[in-house]
């Protein structure tokens, strides 16, 4: 029987490679390593199949602990989302062509694309009215 915990216990590891992230495939397969390391002792079928239950929600109750606490500690400097991004004024820091360029809110350059037809430069104030794919829309509101 110890063969088949052993086994049991590899298939579950593969199923957690396959699907990152889940954690649920591996505390099945540390539940069936402890049924495994109990056959030391010669338990009943009864038995391996109580610990194996035992020791699943044991270790189910531990990686969500474990994991609850490490995303605590995960935290980042700048959250935001895409769409706050609308009515923000910055300054064009690069042309590459008469519509397009970049600009840089917060430390992140982003590409941008002017949605009307004047023509732009280094230095430029615009106003972010949109976003469309990974280009921000903007529009100039003043020259330099």
């Amino acid at each position: 029987m110890t063969q088949f915990w052993f086994i049991l216990s590899i298939f579950f590891i593969i199923l957690e490679l396959i699907n990152p992230g889940l954690f649920f495939f591996l505390a099945l397969s540390l539940g069936a390593t402890v049924t495994m390391l109990t056959q030391l002792y010669n338990v009943s079928w009864i038995s391996e199949y109580a610990i194996f239950f035992a020791s699943t929600t044991v270790m189910f109750a531990l990686l969500q602990i474990t994991i609850k606490r490490m995303q605590k500690k995960k935290t980042l400097s700048y959250v935001s989302s895409m769409q706050d991004l609308t009515g923000t004024i910055t300054e064009i820091t690069e042309v590459t062509s008469p519509s397009t360029g970049y600009v840089n809110l917060d430390g992140v350059d982003w590409a941008i694309k002017v949605q009307s037809d004047a023509a732009i430069s280094v230095g430029m104030k615009v106003k972010v009215t949109g976003i469309k794919g990974c280009h921000l829309q903007v529009t100039p509101i003043n020259k330099n």
